[in-house]
This record gives structure tokens, C-alpha cells and sequence, in this order.
């Protein structure tokens, strides 16, 4: 007994069972190349360019990849910045949520001068990468162009793994179209 509530369901669920409504739609970015390069190319020129200015800000970061179980209190202290940041959080996930996470998850975490940036996580699954964009010094964000760095990160990651689709998820969708992504709608319900 209880509220049931259903989120990101490409079509309603349950009809006439249960109170379909239209949710936040979901970021789906194809990657028709085969290389970063490639994928700059089929851009508008002036998203290259700002993906070009916004790299520049990156110069002498260090990108340092491993499994989740190096994730430190760190990066859950940046994941909780955006968490009491954010107005449309749903849960807080656990330090021990991220630290246990499974071999198919890989961790990035960028540097500079010993410095943690930012983070994100990457999810290997059959032929969709899913990403978790999980922490970010706010105090240094906008100098080194963090959160869009760690979103191209996430897309030269897709390439290096061969995946040929990201899904982006259901925020910011200015900086995620202008990568290239396209908006699908979704479908939420509530039951009880």
C-alpha cells in the first residue's frame, strides 16, 4: 500500500491502471563517427569552436582513471556541493553507494596541481554508456570550464570504449544539445 511512483518510461505504463503524466525528457547523444574528431566535424561550427575554447581552459589537467572502489571522501565532499546545490534532487546516494559500485563502472576524476576538480562516473553496459556527473569544486568551476570538460570527458570516454550512444540524462539541456544531443521525451506515472 502505499504511493507507487514510475520514472523515464519511453511510453505510458500501466494505461488506464495508473495516472500517466509527461516527465523531464531524456538527453540521447548518437555518436555517428568513429573518433573524437570525427564527431567535432558533424557539429555546427560554432559549438566546435566553443568545444574548442572550453578544452583550452583544461590545459595541464590531469584526467586519472579507475575503478569506483578509489573513490574517496573527496569526491563524495564535491558530489555533496552539487547535491546542496541542486533543486531537483530525489535522493542522496551513500558514500558506500559509490565506493561498492561494480566492475562494469569506471571512475575519471580530473586534476590540477593535486588539485580534484571534478568527477564523473561511467556506466559499461551492452551498447548504451549511461554516466553519473557526480562532483565538482564549485570554487574553481567556471576558471577551468569544469562542468562542460567533464561532459566532453564524457563523450571522448564513449569513443575510447567503443560505444556508439550516451544517454546524458534529463539536465542541462543547452550544454548537452550543443554536444550534439537530442531531446526524447518521457513518461512518468503515480499509482496508489
Amino acid at each position: 500500500s502505499g504511493l507507487i511512483f514510475g520514472i523515464n518510461f519511453p511510453v505510458d505504463y500501466l494505461q488506464d491502471k495508473v495516472v500517466n503524466m509527461r516527465s523531464l525528457p531524456t538527453i540521447i547523444l548518437n555518436l555517428k563517427s568513429k573518433n573524437f574528431n570525427g564527431y567535432e566535424n558533424t557539429l555546427r561550427h560554432d559549438y566546435r569552436r566553443r568545444i574548442h575554447r572550453i578544452k583550452e581552459k583544461f590545459a595541464g589537467v590531469e584526467p586519472v582513471i579507475t575503478s569506483c572502489s578509489e573513490f574517496t571522501e573527496e569526491h563524495y565532499a564535491l558530489y555533496m556541493q552539487i547535491m546542496k546545490m541542486t533543486t531537483t534532487k530525489v535522493e542522496t546516494l551513500s558514500y558506500e553507494a559509490f565506493k561498492n559500485l561494480p566492475l562494469n563502472f569506471r571512475l575519471t576524476t580530473y586534476y590540477i596541481d593535486n588539485k580534484m576538480l571534478c568527477w564523473h562516473i561511467v556506466c559499461r553496459d551492452k551498447e548504451l554508456m549511461f554516466f553519473y556527473f557526480g562532483g565538482m569544486n564549485y570554487s574553481l568551476r567556471d576558471k577551468y570550464q569544469s562542468y562542460n570538460n567533464n561532459l566532453i570527458g564524457i563523450v571522448e570516454d564513449a569513443f575510447e570504449m567503443n560505444y556508439g550512444t550516451i544517454d546524458l540524462g534529463q539536465t542541462a539541456e543547452i550544454a548537452k544539445t550543443r554536444l550534439g544531443g537530442e531531446m526524447i521525451d518521457r513518461r512518468m506515472f503515480f499509482y496508489h
